[in-house]
């Protein structure tokens, strides 16, 4: 996989419940400014791999950089930091069942690489925020 040169250009996702869908979540790709959504936390995040390839692929296909497309607002970035330093995060493979309905938002950092071909994973230790008061 591409290691990319600073921290600002690595690829996270964010994932939030959907506020106008009951039950399902919004993976938003902050580097590509890719959204996807899908039935949970971990779908979501698949769905965000499956766009990602997607979107990558056309690129390379079409002579263009990945990586110079628009990024995600400042907000959705600040949001991300808040899960990765907050004070109540925990891994997202550690969270008890219980604790799942609680979870307000999550991050996972992404790897691409583009030769020989687009590959698109999940870096372990996504990290969730299971209390109801954080924003």
């Amino acid at each position: 996989m591409s290691s990319l040169p600073f921290p600002e250009c690595e690829p996270w996702v964010l994932v939030t419940p959907a506020e106008d869908l009951p039950g399902a979540w919004i993976a938003h790709v902050l580097l590509l400014d890719v959204v996807t959504q899908g039935d949970s936390i971990e779908d979501a995040l698949a769905m965000s791999l499956d766009a990602v390839r997607l979107v990558v692929e056309s690129d390379v296909a079409s002579g263009l950089s990945p990586f110079d497309r628009r990024r995600a607002p400042p907000e959705r970035w600040a949001r991300r930091e808040r899960v990765l330093n907050g004070p109540d995060r925990k891994p997202l493979a550690e969270l008890a069942p219980s604790e799942r309905p609680r979870v307000v938002a999550a991050a996972a950092r992404i790897a691409i690489g583009i030769e020989p071909e687009v590959r698109v994973e999940i870096v372990p230790g996504a990290i969730a925020v299971p209390w109801g008061g954080w924003t």
